[in-house]
Formats: structure tokens, C-alpha cells, sequence
């Protein structure tokens, strides 16, 4: 195995074991509601698409905070709460 093979497999190994930690929130009825809502105020001037939508729509829903690495595509959400942001 290249040092390259086992960087990866450490890489994977790591984030494997950071997503056994996290919980998993169901899509439901209200939630898809919401992000229609959320495509249809924000389509236009901010290109929201359906993923991005239905990810912020559960996090508002379930009152969570959203860690993301993307904080640009979501920071324009009322009532959307990103992880580390006051």
C-alpha cells in the first residue's frame, strides 16, 4: 500500500467514525413545505437549489444548528442557525 492508500483509508476511517456520532433527522411532510418556501423566496436572487434547501428547511425545522463548510450558500436564511456564527 502507497502512502497515498493509507492516508485515504486513515481519511476514511476518521470521518466513518465522525458520522457514527451524528444523528440522523427524517425529511418530513412539513420539512419539504418549508423548502419549497425557502426555493421559492430564494431561487431567484440567491440561486437556492432543492439540496441546499431541504438541508437548511430540516435544520430550522429540528432547530439545529448547521455545521457546513459553505457558509455563504445558507448565511442569507432567516431563522437558519449555522454552527459557530452568533
Amino acid at each position: 500500500m502507497t502512502l497515498t492508500e493509507i492516508n485515504f483509508v486513515k481519511e476514511l476511517a476518521d470521518i466513518i467514525a465522525y458520522m457514527e456520532k451524528l444523528t440522523i433527522l427524517p425529511i418530513l411532510p412539513q420539512i419539504s413545505t418549508m423548502a419549497l418556501e425557502l426555493i421559492k423566496k430564494f431561487c431567484l436572487s440567491h440561486r437556492l437549489k432543492l439540496p441546499d434547501a431541504q438541508i437548511a428547511a430540516t435544520a430550522i425545522f429540528h432547530k439545529a444548528e448547521l455545521l457546513t463548510l459553505n457558509k455563504k450558500d445558507f448565511i442569507y436564511i432567516p431563522n437558519l442557525k449555522l454552527y459557530g456564527m452568533a
